[in-house]
């Protein structure tokens, strides 16, 4: 499983590292300023449906060593699922978010198991979508869809004839090296987490995007290059989580806008 300074870290603001390893821990001296209705509006849930998430991913978890998915699917996820499902802590949690041309993405947190990518892989996964909207509801998991990088379970079975590979609209995991030279970020996570993720940009050769497309099985996790960095604290009130507080960091000026 990762940690939450490793990936991509080189391009988190410094000052925020320090709150994704312990969230109690503050940024330190912030200017201040208002957060957009916009942002906030994302913001103000999350906390709910990251908790949402975990226990629905608990309940996967456990229909899956109860035997109460069907055989075909508990085969493929049986190779991918952690053992357990993830825990929510009982204190303070943050998450880092980075605003790109897509918009505002989860890059980080001190939730170990938000850092590691199978499970934002499992939550795009089509033949999960069903089960997944059961338990977050539709509203709460299309938020988190919009807020996670695009994930793939790169799996070595073959395609059926005719199918495509979501969102990336290809047919094999082999062609994927036809998006070098575009702009395209990609980290690649041994399906055994035994490892860090292996970046795939347009500063490596295509020959070494096909070396690590053909070095097994993977979880591969699109990245885009944020231009704003937005950290978010969430406390436990009573049975509810609320948003603390949250810092931004844009050319290195940090301001506190909650």
């Amino acid at each position: 499983m990762t940690e939450p300074v490793d990936g991509m870290s080189a391009a988190w603001p410094p000052a925020f590292l320090p709150s994704l390893r312990d969230p109690d821990a503050t940024p330190g001296h912030a200017g201040r300023a208002e957060l957009p209705r916009a942002v906030l509006k994302h913001l103000n849930p999350l906390g709910h449906e990251l908790t949402l998430w975990s226990a629905a991913s608990s309940n996967l978890v456990g229909r899956l060593n109860r035997d109460r998915l069907t055989p075909e699917l508990s085969t493929f996820l049986r190779r991918w699922m952690p053992v357990s499902g993830p825990e929510m802590p009982t204190g303070a949690f943050t998450v880092l978010l980075g605003e790109s041309i897509h918009g505002w993405q989860i890059a980080a947190s001190s939730l170990a198991w938000l850092n590691d990518p199978v499970w934002t892989a499992l939550l795009r996964l089509p033949a999960l979508r069903n089960a997944w909207m059961n338990d977050l509801r539709a509203s709460h998991f299309d938020h988190l869809l919009n807020l996670l990088p695009s994930a793939w379970l790169m799996d070595a079975t073959p395609l059926p004839p005719g199918a495509v590979i979501p969102e990336l609209e290809m047919a094999s995991w082999a062609e994927l090296v036809r998006r070098h030279g575009q702009g395209h970020v990609f980290e690649l996570y041994p399906r055994d987490q035994s490892g860090n993720g292996r970046i795939l940009s347009d500063d490596q050769t295509a020959i070494e995007w096909q070396e690590a497309l053909s070095a097994g099985e993977s979880i591969i996790v699109e990245r885009h290059s944020a231009s704003t960095w937005l950290l978010a604290s969430y406390q436990h009130q009573g049975h509810e989580i609320h948003l603390s507080t949250a810092w931004t960091s844009r050319e290195g000026m940090i301001e506190q806008v909650v």
